[in-house]
């Protein structure tokens, strides 16, 4: 006579931290991860390290050029900084005028 096994629920790979939210632990390794969803992309990132308060600050610090850069390409998606990037000059310096070295080398 067969025997049924009942299915056994698997624990979740990531435990979302409790009182910091986009925080998330990796269950087996105790690693934490920043999760963050911004422009309609979500943003995953290890934070290399299993102290939490370590993980968060660097959650922090993650999270402030993550909207430093996002600032940044909005306002060149929207035509409004020509100059957000770098503007139009190749900045490799020396007399080239302005121009990138590899591009209209002719050869």
């Amino acid at each position: 006579m067969a025997t049924l096994l009942a299915p056994v629920a698997k624990a979740p790979t990531y435990v979302k931290v409790a009182n910091y939210p986009g925080l998330y632990r990796h269950a087996r390794s105790g690693r934490y991860y920043a999760c963050k969803k911004l422009g309609g992309i979500r943003r995953e990132r290890s934070l290399g390290t299993c102290d939490r308060k370590i993980a968060e600050r660097r959650m922090k610090e993650w999270l402030g050029s993550l909207q430093r850069f996002s600032k940044r390409l909005s306002a060149w998606q929207a035509g409004d900084g020509e100059n957000v990037f770098g503007g139009g000059a190749w900045v490799g310096g020396g007399s080239s005028g302005g121009a990138r070295p590899d591009v209209g080398a002719g050869g």
